[in-house]
């Protein structure tokens, strides 16, 4: 075996990810006075937004969109493809469309909210970048290869490097480049 025989799936998580959907939702369901405790409740404003209004509003976060442009042309992984939850299938369709236009030939995955996307999709050697710590984990747990997308760094740490942390934490999509060649070098010295 050699580098070059790992080929590894980038899935790339949309709402805080690729975009800032997530800040302006809670800001907005805050004034709304939605009990933003209440998951059933937020999931009930998920269904009923206007999505193209929330995408716009939100916004792209750190140059995401040229980022996964730029992942998609490294030719480093076997398929870069967005995995998003979804309320409601209008959800599902106006994210597709919306990257669609900005990516025409990206995959998009929209994946019913209550349904993990460690079952979804194969996490075994696979990359995952989210937003959210649990569904990192749990992609983990299943064999895969998470990063956690988090505003607040501003470089990428390593897992175990604040701690108890067993996930890659970065705010730039182009890091995953670094990251799949670290696990490659490991996935070679295993085999030998």
């Amino acid at each position: 075996m050699n580098l070059g025989d790992v080929v590894r799936s980038l899935y790339v998580d949309f709402d805080g990810v690729l975009f800032d959907t997530v800040t302006y939702a809670f800001l907005e369901m805050k004034r709304l006075g939605v009990d933003i405790t209440d998951q059933d409740a937020i999931t009930e404003y998920f269904k009923k937004v206007n999505w193209n209004y929330l995408i716009e509003q939100g916004g792209v976060l750190n140059d995401s969109i040229q980022k996964l442009e730029i992942l998609i042309d490294s030719q480093e992984f076997e398929r870069v493809e967005v995995a998003t939850h979804r309320c409601s299938y209008n959800e599902g369709v106006v994210k597709t469309n919306d990257l669609k236009t900005r990516i025409p030939n990206l995959k998009v995955t929209t994946i019913p909210k209550k349904i993990e996307k460690h079952y979804a999709l194969k996490a075994q050697d696979n990359i995952l970048i989210d937003d959210a710590k649990e569904k990192i984990i749990n992609w983990i747990n299943d064999g895969g290869i998470g990063i956690l997308f988090s505003q607040k760094v501003d470089h990428l740490i390593r897992p175990y490097e604040l701690g108890d942390n067993p996930y890659y934490i970065t705010n730039n999509l182009l890091d995953t480049l670094l990251v799949n060649q670290i696990e490659k070098i490991k996935t070679y010295r295993k085999s030998l």
